[in-house]
């Protein structure tokens, strides 16, 4: 039985299964797609990081390390200004004290200037300003005099500075390239002096060892015919000075250094590449499984015949049951956590990959949840009125309307909130107990109300619920029809109102019943004694009828009027016995003798004694009994009245030369009698309303039948513990009969 549940219910999420897997997928082929660049290759070699910063200031470095910086520790300060240096100097300083002679720049602006190319050294300004003051104007003799003193000793600051500087550069750049040695293998070429600068080895034969590109390496030659935006500069670099260099980046050599950054960059995005890779593993194969399952599924739904009226069924049907409100903050919710966790998605977690699959699986059932909403809504698009419909069946409405009826009575409301404001407290102080422990106030505070409590609110709380238990044994009481039985009010309050409104509704049921019996009884006495009373001059007509059959022929059509008289008075006895019979059923005075009845014999004798009226119908009777004995508890002629009674029924209210289905099964618990035909009359009330006395299927009345038939057949049936069930389809009426084993 269970499996049969589940199978049962398992057609009705397989679309949702369906929209999961075909998110879950989509989200894989993009992420997969995206990806394939790292399939066969390294695409951080062609980012602009990489050309920006570990291409553009690593190769400079280099360059400039060994094409301007060869040997230059070897070399004396005299030599470390090259004599193009000086010859510069000496311009611009013939350029600045001519300028200033012709009155074009002055000796305050040379001397506070932030450019340092026409800013003069502390010493030269001082002694020209000394010279200006003491003659007021510029003398030639003085003033070359003046001017070489000024040259030597702006040559010998400018020295001075100019070596720190290099040296400074020499330091920075050389501790560069050796960090940077083991992730990039160059060789440069001087054109101008014939030089080479390499840190690769050399083969056996002399030439300098190669590295092909790989997912591990990427080599360049400057310089470049296309470069890029970021590379120009050093483009032009290695053009302006006549050089030629190849260099080789290493990304899967760790460095030994993890305070630099472009090496330690380098690495990790080697180690990324791996990390994407085996991703892409994982979801090739997770994409693999995703559509095998999709197949699957899709093969299930279609032997299963799963189809759009499923989903918009069984499911909607359920899922409409949450109210519109909650479902609209649900949809709010999911979509918020969808743009959250998409954001994300894609960032693959190498040391706990669990995480990423539960990421992924999460946010395919979001978008499967936000493909539900979708439908849904689209649905009460389609459906007018329901919006409002369900919109005024929603969540917030009905606490509104139920906030409403709290406030009809604001006693039992205060009492509530001050009953859940106490509960919601004893909570806090065991918390505030437990936490603060070593507080000697919180502890103490705590141990007092929860004392308080439970000597004061819990008693209480225990009374009401054994009013409240008293209550509702009284009313299952009254239910059961125990009216004798008296309610004690206890106490006040509104459990003490309910229970002296109880009291009054019992005793106005009593008052009820009690009219009802006296009127039932009056009814069955009526009836009876009318019975009575009809019997003894119908007894008397019937007799004068038979005494004028057995007479010489009478004259004229005196025959004919006493066939009409006799017809009359025998239908006039069977309503009067039907009658009677009824005032018994409702009076509860009829005895059942139960014994073991063969009911497959019972109805064939019921047939037997209708057949000469099955066969001059112009009916066809198809009889369908299982077995030849199928038994039952049951009072064998009360229950052939009852057969008899569903006969004459099909008898004198089927449509002529239609069929007549008669069909006795045995189940485990029940014997089962079916009796189907056409109505030859328009049926335009309620199945229930035949079971009312004296209602009947013929308008007209032209038929035989007194209208008390299906009621006394329903009454035997039910005082046998069986079920008598009517069903109108238009014109086919069906009856079936549930008789108890």
């Amino acid at each position: 039985m269970d499996t049969k549940s589940k199978n049962k219910h398992l057609p009705a999420f397989a679309p949702i299964l369906l929209v999961c897997f075909a998110a879950l997928a989509l989200l894989l082929a993009i992420d997969i797609n995206n990806k394939r660049a790292y399939i066969y290759g390294n695409p951080f070699f062609q980012g602009d990081f990489f050309y920006g910063v570990q291409v553009f200031m690593n190769v400079r470095d280099i360059t400039k390390y060994r094409a301007e910086y060869e040997n230059y520790n070897r070399l004396s300060e005299k030599e470390k200004v090259s004599e193009d240096t000086i010859r510069q100097w000496r311009e611009q300083f013939d350029y600045l004290t001519n300028e200033t002679l012709s009155g074009t720049i002055m000796i305050p602006e040379l001397e506070s200037s932030a450019d340092e190319e026409l800013k003069l050294s502390p010493p030269v300004a001082s002694s020209l300003r000394a010279l200006q003051e003491k003659t007021g104007q510029w003398m030639s003799a003085e003033w070359s005099k003046q001017v070489e003193d000024a040259w030597q000793s702006e040559l010998l600051d400018k020295t001075k500075k100019y070596i720190s500087k290099r040296d400074s550069e020499y330091e920075e750049l050389k501790r560069t390239a050796a960090r940077l040695d083991p992730i990039i293998k160059y060789s440069i070429t001087d054109k101008k002096n014939h030089q080479t600068y390499t840190n690769r080895l050399s083969n056996p034969n002399g030439a300098l060892e190669t590295q092909e590109n790989s997912e591990t390496t990427h080599t360049m030659i400057f310089p470049l015919q296309k470069p890029n935006k970021q590379l120009i500069w050093l483009n032009d670099y290695f053009k302006a000075n006549q050089l030629e260099g190849s260099f080789t980046f290493y990304a899967a050599v760790e460095p030994a250094d993890l305070a630099f950054g472009t090496e330690v960059i380098m690495f990790k995005d080697y180690v990324t590449l791996l990390g994407i890779r085996k991703q892409l593993q994982f979801e090739f194969a997770g994409l693999v499984a995703v559509v095998v399952a999709i197949i699957l599924l899709l093969v299930y739904m279609r032997k299963n015949g799963v189809k759009e009226n499923v989903w918009s069924g069984t499911f909607t049907a359920t899922w409409q049951c949450i109210p519109l409100d909650i479902r609209i903050l649900i949809f709010i919710l999911a979509s918020f956590y969808a743009l959250t966790y998409g954001r994300t998605v894609y960032d693959w977690d190498m040391l706990t990959p669990s995480n990423s699959v539960y990421r992924w699986s999460l946010l395919a059932m979001l978008i499967a949840c936000i493909s539900i909403y979708l439908n849904d809504a689209l649905l009460l698009y389609r459906r007018k009125g329901a919006v409002y419909g369900q919109w005024k069946a929603g969540y917030i409405l009905t606490l509104s309307r139920l906030m409403k009826a709290a406030f009809v009575n604001k006693k039992i409301l205060l009492k509530s909130i001050l009953i859940f404001l106490l509960i919601a407290l004893l909570g806090l102080s065991v918390c505030l107990g437990l936490q603060e422990s070593e507080s000697g106030v919180w502890s103490l505070l705590s141990v007092i109300y929860i004392a308080a409590y439970m000597l004061i609110a819990v008693p209480y709380l225990v009374k009401r619920v054994g009013t409240l238990n008293y209550v509702l044994a009284g009313m299952s009481e009254i239910c059961a029809g125990r009216l004798n039985v008296a309610l004690e009010e206890r106490g006040k309050g509104e459990l003490s109102h309910m229970i002296r409104q109880l009291n009054n509704m019992k005793q106005g049921f009593q008052t009820a019943l009690d009219l009802q019996l006296r009127s039932e009884r009056s009814k069955s006495e009526l009836i009876s004694n009318v019975s009575h009373d009809l019997k003894t001059p119908l007894t008397s007509m019937i007799n004068y009828i038979d005494l004028l059959k057995k007479e010489s022929p009478l004259p004229g059509e005196s025959n004919h009027y006493v066939h009409i008289l006799e017809k009359k008075t025998q239908r006039l006895k069977m309503l009067i016995d039907d009658l009677f019979e009824v005032s018994q059923f409702s009076s509860g005075a009829v005895v059942l003798a139960l014994e073991t009845v063969n009911v497959a014999a019972l109805l064939q004798q019921a047939l037997a004694e209708c057949s000469d009226k099955i066969e001059a119908s112009m009916l066809h009777f198809r009889i369908h009994i299982e077995r030849p004995h199928i038994f039952a508890q049951l009072d064998g002629n009360k229950t052939w009245r009852v057969f008899e009674n569903l006969i004459h029924n099909a008898l004198n209210y089927s449509m002529p030369d239609t069929r007549v289905h008669l069909s006795l099964t045995e189940e485990q618990e029940h014997v089962v009698l079916k009796i189907s035909n056409v109505s030859a009359y328009e049926i335009l009330f309620d199945a229930q309303d035949l079971f009312e006395r004296f209602k009947r299927g013929d308008a007209s009345r032209n038929t035989e039948g007194s209208g008390l038939g299906l009621a006394i057949a329903k009454s035997i049936i039910e005082l046998q513990g069986g079920r008598l069930h009517i069903e109108i389809d238009g014109d086919y009426f069906k009856v079936t009969v549930n008789l108890k084993k």
